[in-house]
């Protein structure tokens, strides 16, 4: 069973995507803040970490660049509710392997998980 860390500052999205990871039959951790992300990813491997970009504090680009280093084995799959294409574009060259915009369909989230993680090295 894969391990699923959820990063967002909005309980009500950390909640909701949890739920529905775990009813996907995911091990999920959820993490409300870029520090806290960073934490658990020294203290447990997560498989795959759903990042949101707009957090208080250390934001998700910023996170995104840290937890290369400390999980450099974990996919990262980056979630914003601001269409910003530059934003995206610098997710991506900065080592997310994918960029979802808020709100997003589950079935495309469940497809896109079962992708990278398939492709995860």
């Amino acid at each position: 069973m894969a391990r699923i860390m959820v990063v967002d500052d909005d309980s009500s999205v950390r909640r909701m995507l949890s739920q529905y990871l775990k009813s996907e039959g995911y091990d999920v951790l959820e993490a409300e803040s870029g520090e806290q992300a960073l934490s658990y990813a020294r203290d447990s491997a997560s498989d795959l970490i759903l990042l949101d970009i707009e957090m208080p504090g250390i934001d998700g680009l910023e996170t995104l660049r840290r937890l290369r280093r400390e999980a450099p084995d974990s996919v990262v799959v980056m979630v914003s509710g601001i269409n910003d294409e530059q934003r995206a574009v610098r997710s991506l060259e900065e080592g997310a392997r994918d960029y979802i915009r808020k709100p997003f369909e589950l079935q495309h989230l469940r497809a896109i998980l079962q992708q990278q993680l398939t492709l995860r090295p």
